[in-house]
């Protein structure tokens, strides 16, 4: 499976994902990629929509309480009707979604981790 992205000027096929466990995660998804409607969450995709799993996790539960409020309430910043509703689209049939569809995915991943690891901590 493809991480998101990590070098924006090289084409797909020639990408190199980070190393396993990586630590850092900031991607440069394009705003006119997306709807206007999940524009607020772009920062949090960038951050938070890591497409590998294990980097994903590891970056989720080494984040702090307030790390995993804030990610968890970022969602209730928009119309999730909006955002779903294109994450159930068209582009989801695609073979080769944009990196941002495949980063807003992962968002809610970890957003639905974060809330485990936020209840787990309570």
């Amino acid at each position: 499976m493809w991480t998101v992205t990590w070098d924006a000027q090289l084409p797909l096929a020639t990408r190199e994902p980070p190393p396993m466990g990586a630590g850092s995660f900031k991607m440069n998804l394009r705003r006119h990629a997306i709807p206007d409607t999940v524009a607020r969450l772009l920062p949090y995709a960038e951050e938070w929509g890591i497409g590998d799993d294990y980097d994903r996790e590891m970056k989720v539960s080494k984040a702090s309480d307030s790390q995993l409020l804030d990610l968890v309430g970022c969602i209730m910043t928009i119309d999730r009707h909006s955002l779903f509703a294109w994450l159930e689209g068209p582009e989801s049939y695609d073979p080769n979604p944009s990196e941002e569809y495949v980063a807003f995915t992962c968002l809610t991943m970890a957003i639905e981790a974060a809330k485990i690891k936020g209840a787990s901590r309570n």
